[in-house]
């Protein structure tokens, strides 16, 4: 078991080349939140954007999307009401940051699980 060291985090930190743009890094879809709990979509969509993601996109219920956008306004919002999702456009996934585990929660996650072949992060209800 390793411990975490500035050294070492320093170490895993690439430099970013002069001539790149937030498109370069990576374009992350982060399902999180749903009403009463969407502190928790701040808190992970700000910890996408911090660790290195170029562009990320949340998905949202559409009565909370106000949130979000206020907290985070460099974060596109797409709502989950709208139904099914392009997986293509996407480099990484993240799931369960106060989505709950109720029926439609659990039905995205199931769906995800099934389809999603690139990197995938499960956090909070997705491992409820």
């Amino acid at each position: 078991m390793e411990n975490l060291t500035k050294d070492l985090i320093a170490s895993l930190i690439k430099p970013r080349k002069a001539d790149s743009h937030k498109g370069t890094y990576g374009h992350s879809l982060l399902f999180a939140g749903n009403k009463g709990k969407m502190g928790a979509s701040v808190i992970a969509a700000r910890a996408c954007l911090r660790t290195g993601t170029g562009l990320l996109t949340v998905s949202v219920p559409q009565n909370e999307r106000f949130i979000l956008q206020v907290a985070i306004p460099e974060a596109m919002l797409i709502m989950r009401e709208n139904g099914a999702v392009d997986w293509s456009s996407y480099t990484a996934l993240g799931i369960g940051c106060g989505m709950s585990t109720d029926q439609e929660s659990t039905q995205y996650l199931s769906t995800i699980l099934s389809e999603y072949t690139k990197p995938l992060v499960l956090d909070a209800d997705a491992l409820n």
